[in-house]
């Protein structure tokens, strides 16, 4: 059977606090086209106007590298969506992969997300400061302002977060329609008068294969964030699998689209060599259709994109370990709401680590870039779980499947694992490195929770497992 219309699954409790698996909606749900805007606004966020620069050296083969990459998030997206209508409960990846393999490895999911979340929230912020520069010279240079510009965007947007999930969704539904009027006005314009003979295959001089490898490792990061829907999914309109599993697939697709035709607009108005110089290959191309103002308006865009990510991931960043407070695997002060139904203990906690990271990043000369290390890999790791999560549970919990699907939804979880798999290997052994570290870095917190589990009596069924 499905599960779109089916009452919560019942996840077992690490002690008597509210289920994971059982979340009260929220008083003002979040409806399939905000849930939507929240998954496109995450994924598509500041790389995507700098990205054609760095893939200008590989020709036709990045626009393969993009098909490639959309295929892999399209299968991610896919077993998000039968994940998220079987369990749609609060929490996403760590709700799927406790329920599959336990609550050591439900902690380490969430645990990676968590701090991936919230060290990526600094690293967009410095971003946003950067693209308002373009607007206000003091920004470039004044270390002072910058700080305090950054802490007035994260505590801003916390602030809309605390106000419950309606009011960072209707951010995410202005950013992300702002964001998209400029991109799709440059795509479309663009193709309608690109010029692509000087385009060529693989000017890169690298075997195909190896500079297909190369370019899809530059544009697999950009659909980090097409898991959003999941977080926050006891808080989605009923039924939330339903809703969860639309705005997961439509915000993925909306987002690959996006990036594969404006990569081509965009070689298509500017010349390899051109590209290759372009700080803003974006901004160069909108200048070249529509002349100066087409250039200022993109970089407004980029400063609009750069917020509604931010809004998007502050808005989850206190989710996920509210889910495993819940669970007995985080602190119970995560597990503090305020009126509206938001772990505000989550949400300022994380906020002020962001806010601390912000001064890592402007304040030591390659802090950003290890921001972006450290983060790498704890981001896809979610991904090749959930994909293993759904392999095991369609065994293990098969009434929770569509049995006239199993084989294809096996199919393609299988394909999801395997292209995830392929993506941690391509991220590079010193992201590899970083990211092990930030997860190691948890352990002694699982050991003291699990300690306290097993000194009250309370252990989970799933820890069991």
């Amino acid at each position: 059977m499905t599960n779109d219309d089916a009452a919560d699954p019942v996840i077992t409790p690490a002690d008597g606090a509210p289920r994971s698996g059982s979340t009260p909606p929220a008083a003002r749900p979040m409806g399939t086209f905000m849930a939507t805007c929240l998954v496109t606004g995450n994924m598509i966020g500041s790389g995507v106007f700098f990205l054609p620069r760095a893939l200008s050296a590989f020709g036709w083969i990045a626009i393969l590298a993009w098909i490639v990459t959309g295929a892999g998030s399209m299968l991610l997206a896919l077993t998000f969506a039968r994940l998220g209508s079987a369990y749609p409960s609060t929490g996403g990846p760590y709700i799927y992969v406790r329920h599959a393999f336990g609550d050591s490895a439900g902690f380490i999911v969430a645990w990676g997300y968590w701090l991936t979340v919230v060290v990526s929230n600094a690293a967009v912020s410095v971003a946003a400061v950067d693209f308002l520069s373009y607007f206000f010279d003091g920004l470039a240079d004044n270390t002072a302002v910058r700080l305090a510009t950054n802490l007035a965007i994260i505590w801003g947007l916390t602030a809309i977060a605390a106000r419950g999930v309606h009011s960072s969704g209707a951010m995410a539904v202005i950013t992300t329609v702002l964001k998209l009027i400029p991109l799709l006005a440059v795509t479309i314009v663009g193709l309608m008068v690109a010029d692509l003979s000087a385009l060529e295959f693989n000017p890169s001089g690298e075997p195909p294969l190896t500079a297909l490898g190369a370019a899809a490792a530059l544009t697999l990061f950009a659909f980090i964030g097409l898991e959003s829907a999941t977080i926050p999914a006891g808080e989605l309109q009923p039924p939330a699998g339903r809703t969860l599993a639309v705005s997961t697939i439509t915000g993925t697709a909306i987002a690959v689209v996006v990036y594969i035709f404006g990569t081509l607009a965009v070689f298509g108005q500017l010349t390899p060599a051109e590209l290759s110089v372009s700080a803003n290959p974006f901004g160069d191309a909108a200048e070249s259709i529509f002349g100066s103002t087409g250039g200022s308006i993109i970089a407004a865009g980029a400063v609009i994109s750069a917020l509604g990510t931010l809004n998007g991931f502050i808005l989850l960043q206190g989710h996920m370990p509210l889910a495993a407070a819940r669970d007995g695997l985080f602190p119970n002060w995560f597990r503090n709401e305020n009126t509206r139904g938001v772990p505000m203990f989550g949400l300022i906690a994380s906020s002020v680590i962001a806010s601390v990271c912000v001064f890592v990043a402007e304040l030591s000369e390659d802090g950003f870039d290890t921001l972006v290390l450290v983060t790498t890999v704890t981001a896809l790791l979610p991904y090749l779980m959930s994909a293993a999560a759904q392999l095991l549970l369609m065994v293990t919990d098969r009434d929770a499947f569509n049995p006239v699907a199993l084989i294809s939804d096996g199919v393609i979880a299988g394909l999801a694992f395997a292209y995830s798999a392929w993506t941690i290997w391509g991220s590079g052994a010193e992201s590899v490195r970083y990211s092990a570290m930030l997860l190691i870095a948890g352990v002694p917190l699982l050991i003291i929770m699990r300690w306290q589990q097993a000194r009250d009596g309370k252990v989970s069924d799933a820890a069991a497992l």
